[in-house]
C-alpha cells in the first residue's frame, strides 16, 4: 500500500540558540557552524526523493532550506504555518532575563498549563493545534508523495507528542539536534515514526546537537 512520507527539518544552529535566548517569531542569524549544518544536510539530500519542499517563512528555517532547493530544484514553498510557538513578550530573552522582567509570568510559563499564554503569545493548546493541523493538512494535500519541511524545535516537539500520543502538558525530555531529519509517514489512516533525530550528515563536525 502507497504510503505519505514527511520530512521534517529543525533549521541550523542559530547565535540565540547558543546565548540561551528564546526565538519564537523573532529571528537570529545562524552561526558559522549552523551554516555547515545546513550545508552537509542539503548534500544529504542528494539521496533522499523530494516532491515538494516546504520552509516555515521565518529567516533561520528559510536559509536552512535553501541548500535543500539547490540540490533538489525544488522551489521553496513559505508558511507561518510551520513556524515556531509565538513566544510573545519572551521573545529575544533568556530564562534569566524572563525570570527578572516578568516574574509572575514566567512562573506560571513553567507550570506548562496548556490553556495558559503570557502576553502576546501563543497558549502550548494553540500552537499544539496548529501544528497538527500542519501535518494533517500538508499530508492529506500530497498524499502518496514525499514531502519536505524545514521548521523549528517546538514544532517538532509537537509531532513527536501527536505520533505517539503524548500529553503536551509535559515538559520536553528528548532531544532535537539542529539539522536532524526527523521522517513519518502515513498510510491507510495510520501515522508511523519512521526516524527520528537522524544528524547521520553531521559526522565529523563537532557537538552536532
Amino acid at each position: 500500500m502507497e504510503k505519505t512520507t514527511l520530512i521534517f527539518v529543525r533549521h541550523g544552529e542559530t547565535e540565540w540558540n547558543v546565548q540561551g535566548k528564546w526565538q519564537g517569531h523573532l529571528d537570529s542569524p545562524l552561526t558559522e557552524k549552523g551554516l555547515k549544518q545546513t550545508f552537509a544536510m542539503g548534500q544529504r539530500f542528494r539521496n533522499i526523493h523530494c516532491d515538494q519542499l516546504y520552509s516555515s517563512d521565518l529567516s533561520r528555517a528559510y536559509q536552512t532550506a535553501k541548500p535543500i532547493s539547490e540540490v533538489t530544484g525544488q522551489h521553496i514553498i513559505t508558511s507561518p504555518d510551520l513556524r515556531e510557538k509565538n513566544l510573545g513578550i519572551f521573545e529575544g530573552l533568556t530564562n534569566e532575563t524572563m525570570k527578572l522582567r516578568y516574574p509572575e509570568e514566567y512562573e506560571q510559563f513553567h507550570k506548562f498549563n496548556p490553556d495558559f499564554a503570557v502576553p502576546g503569545s501563543e497558549s502550548i493548546q494553540e500552537f499544539y493545534d496548529r501544528s497538527v493541523a500542519t501535518i494533517r493538512n500538508l499530508a492529506e494535500k500530497h498524499l502518496h508523495q514525499t514531502t519536505v519541511m524545514v521548521t523549528h524545535g517546538g514544532f517538532l516537539a509537537n509531532l513527536f507528542r501527536f505520533i505517539f500520543n503524548l500529553p503536551i502538558e509535559i515538559p520536553r525530555r528528548f532531544a532535537i539536534p539542529n539539522t536532524s531529519l526527523n521522517t513519518i509517514s502515513y498510510s491507510a489512516g495510520f501515522w508511523r515514526m519512521e526516524s527520528w533525530g537522524d544528524v547521520a550528515h553531521l559526522e565529523g563536525l563537532s557537538s552536532p546537537v
